[in-house]
């Protein structure tokens, strides 16, 4: 009597991800941690007639500049939760709206710090406004609105380059 022939199983070997995760982990929440303190501190503060510069969708396009759209992406919806947190709109709908530019930015050639900031705060406040409006939580906002917006992301623009500096220089970036 022989015995059965037994055919060896071969596990796949499976990479973890985790270390560049870990490796990533802390210098992004560190960029959130900043920029929420940041906004809520100073950039209150800082606009003319409540058009104060976003400085959570600057970090946005920074990171995802930096990292690529699928880190843009996931950072955005973190920094858009904290956003929601802090404003009264519909709860995830900053989050939706960063999520889109984190990948967006993410996916575009690497443009200027200025003009990705100001392209950045234009559309992350033209969907927030335009998702608000659809789900019928408010009417679109008045020309005053979209004027403080403008203004806004034109103050956003002014202080990305040293903002994208610092993420760069977080990330271990060039």
């Amino acid at each position: 009597m022989s015995a059965p022939a037994v055919t060896p199983v071969v596990t796949p070997v499976v990479t973890s991800a985790a270390p560049g995760v870990r490796g990533r982990l802390a210098p992004l929440s560190a960029i959130l941690v900043s920029a929420v303190v940041a906004a809520v501190a100073v950039a209150s503060h800082f606009g003319r007639a409540g058009a104060a510069p976003d400085l959570l969708l600057v970090s946005v396009a920074a990171v995802a500049a930096a990292v690529g759209p699928e880190t843009g992406a996931a950072y955005g919806f973190a920094a858009g939760m904290a956003a929601d947190l802090m404003v009264a709109t519909p709860a995830g709908l900053s989050a939706l709206a960063f999520t889109v530019v984190g990948w967006a930015v993410g996916r575009a050639p690497a443009p200027p710090a200025a003009r990705c900031a100001l392209l950045a705060g234009l559309g992350g406040g033209v969907l927030v406004a335009a998702a608000t409006t659809a789900l019928g939580a408010a009417p679109f906002p008045p020309p005053a609105a979209l004027l403080r917006l403008a203004f806004g992301s034109g103050t956003g623009a002014l202080v990305a380059p040293p903002i994208f500096a610092a993420v760069r220089r977080l990330l271990g970036r060039p």
